[in-house]
């Protein structure tokens, strides 16, 4: 938890007007409320799908460094909360989405045809791994697969991360996650999210930058 407020603090340095951002990341989880519930209801349990938490913090992020590209690498929610702030906003994102399972990816394309959001982009991890250029992606949120996949991938998942660039990694509670991060990520700027993403099953993000 302290790693979490100095990281919020720590935060206020690459991401101007703190106070407000954070406000922005409360409004924007409450804004996407109504259609989260009904996400949970219908596709995926509240336990497993990105949190509300995390979800407004990813739209506020988005919104204020908007991004030329974005991929969510594990398909879902997210991938209706990138597409949902790139409408709202008028940003020219391009945007993946993106699943090492085809069938859960053919669900997240019917929830976003239900919400009148662009289907474009929503691939394979496969397919991806294959057309992507390295280092290409300007805002990455990693959540892909089970944990062994998860684990195996991140070194791959890190490398179409751009100089400069923003990945946002869920489920940062998991034992021996955290070092592999900081092993991965060593020579990147890297902040838990423990203070502004934390949810009641006590999980919470981590941010590269």
């Amino acid at each position: 938890m302290l790693n979490g407020i100095v990281d919020r603090w720590r935060l206020s340095s690459v991401l101007t007007e703190m106070g407000s951002f954070v406000r922005r990341s409360e409004a924007r989880s409450l804004g996407l409320k109504r259609v989260y519930e009904e996400y949970i209801s219908t596709i995926s349990l509240e336990n497993t799908a990105v949190s509300i938490e995390t979800a407004g913090f990813l739209s506020a992020l988005m919104e204020k460094v908007k991004p030329r590209s974005a991929v969510d690498l594990g398909s879902g929610f997210s991938s209706y909360v990138l597409r949902d702030c790139a409408r709202r906003r008028g940003l020219d994102t391009q945007i993946w989405s993106v699943d090492d399972e085809a069938k859960w990816l053919e669900r997240t394309k019917e929830f976003l045809l239900n919400k009148s959001v662009s289907t474009d982009g929503v691939i394979t991890w496969d397919e991806f791994k294959r057309t992507a250029t390295p280092k290409s992606m300007d805002f990455i949120f990693y959540d892909l697969g089970i944990w062994k996949t998860r684990f195996q991938e991140l070194r791959t998942a890190a490398s179409f991360l751009a100089e400069g660039g923003w990945l946002v990694l869920d489920d940062t509670h998991r034992p021996g996650y955290l070092p592999l991060i900081r092993e991965v990520f060593s020579g990147r700027h890297r902040y838990s999210l423990h203070a502004l993403t934390e949810d009641k099953y006590t999980r919470f993000a981590y941010l590269i930058h």
